[in-house]
């Protein structure tokens, strides 16, 4: 996964437990590519919801 050249980020859905439905989905990981893309550090992502 670090040494893809392409983007790579493993993401978990997050459920809501009333209705069983994908409220949003926390980042578990991204690899060295995606966090250039976006201009961030890869350990700003560990557990976030979303990309903001």
């Amino acid at each position: 996964m670090n040494c893809s050249l392409d983007g790579i980020a493993a993401l978990q859905a997050v459920w809501e437990p009333t209705t069983g439905t994908t409220e949003d989905f926390r980042c578990l990981v991204v690899n060295p590519v995606i966090a250039q893309m976006l201009s961030r550090d890869r350990d700003e992502f560990s557990g976030t919801h979303g990309v903001s």
